[in-house]
Formats: structure tokens, sequence, C-alpha cells
């Protein structure tokens, strides 16, 4: 009879992973913390981006139209008066991150806001922090945005600073006073960046022709 052991004493050895999963670990720990400093990135400039606007805060009327013509150039109806600006920078560097001007008609209470990016930020989250960020801060000036809420809109497209620019004219009502109001939004090219147009205004104190117009003026 064999004096062999049926049983070897040593285990059989381990097997290692495979080049392919490595590669594919590795991608994924890769790509996990990518999107953990993506979501710490939308944090921090959200937090910082508080006082940048705050501290940016203008309201020389004569300093509000320049900073105007910085994004476009454009016949505001009368009524509409320059009421607060903001020309955001980052600290020390002092880079650019946009401006952004508010008109209002204290008579008609219609508004006027155009914020211009003058960085990309390609994440549209922080474009909106930024976007909520300045109308957070017209807000505490004592401007009130007025609410919407759209019963029929149409587009309306121009040219500005030789590209194309679309806007949607909307009629609605505020749904704190029920009044019929206008809202006119839109995306366009301002001269050192990306810029949005937010007009709103009650429904009688305005033309739509009147608002074509400043659509169309819009260079």
């Amino acid at each position: 009879m064999s004096n062999e052991p049926l049983f070897s004493a040593e285990p059989p050895p381990r097997q290692g992973m495979s080049g392919t999963t490595k590669v594919l670990l590795g991608c994924g720990l890769g790509c996990g913390f990518l999107m953990l400093l993506a979501c710490a990135g939308v944090c921090v400039f959200g937090l910082y981006l508080v006082s940048y606007v705050k501290n940016s805060a203008i309201q020389d009327p004569a300093k509000i139209r320049t900073l105007t013509g910085d994004i476009v150039t454009i016949e505001i109806p009368p009524g509409l008066e320059p009421k607060i600006g903001f020309d955001v920078k980052m600290p020390v560097v002092k880079s650019p991150l946009g401006i952004a001007v508010f008109y209002a008609d204290e008579e008609k209470h219609g508004n006027l806001m155009m914020i211009e990016f003058q960085i990309d930020i390609p994440d549209k989250e922080q474009r909106e922090q930024f976007r909520k960020q300045i109308e957070d801060e017209i807000e505490q000036q004592g401007h009130r945005q007025r609410q919407f809420d759209v019963q029929e809109k149409k587009p309306h497209e121009t040219t500005i600073h030789s590209e194309p620019a679309k806007f949607t004219i909307a009629k609605g009502v505020d749904p704190s006073n029920k009044e019929e109001t206008w809202q006119v939004t839109g995306e366009f090219k301002g001269l050192e960046g990306p810029a949005i147009f937010v007009f709103r205004a009650p429904l009688e104190g305005y033309s739509e022709e009147q608002i074509v117009k400043m659509l169309d003026s819009m260079k």
C-alpha cells in the first residue's frame, strides 16, 4: 500500500487578481475620487460665492450703466432705472467671475436683470449657484423678484454680437396677487462671455412692441 498522504498539508496557491481586474478596480476608484472632488468643488464654490457677490455690489447708477455696456448695447425702456450692479472678481488675483445689472421701474413694478459669465463655468450647478446668489442679493437690497405662472409663450430670435440669440416672450400671472405679467427670458453672447436676460413686468405697464424693440436693440 502506498504511504503517500490522502490530503496535502500545504494549501493551494492563492490566485492573484488578473491585470484586467486591477485596471477596472483602478478606474473605479479613480472615478469615485474625481466625483468626490467635483462635489467638493461645487460646495466650496457656493461657500465663497456668497462673500464674492456681496462684496462686489455697486449702487452708483453711472457705474451700473457702464457695466451694462460691458455686457451688451441695449435701449432700455423709460422708467427702468439702474438699481444695483455686481462686478464679481476672485480675491487676491482679481480674475473676473462675472458681472450683473438690475434695473427696476418703481411705478410700473417692472424689472430687468442681465448676468454675464466672464469665465468658463462648465458645471451647470455652479452657474445656477452664481445666478441664485445674484438674485438673493438683489432681494436683500429690497427688490422683490416677481413670481410667475406661464399661460402662453412664443419665441423671439435676433442677432447679438454676430451670434444668434433666442428669447421667450411669455404671458402669465403673478400668483401672489393674480396680476397679469410679462416674463421675457433668453441667453445671448455678451462681450466677454455667455449671458442671460430676464425681464418681468405687469402686462398693462409694457406693450409687446416695447419688449420686442428692446430685444432687437441689443447689439
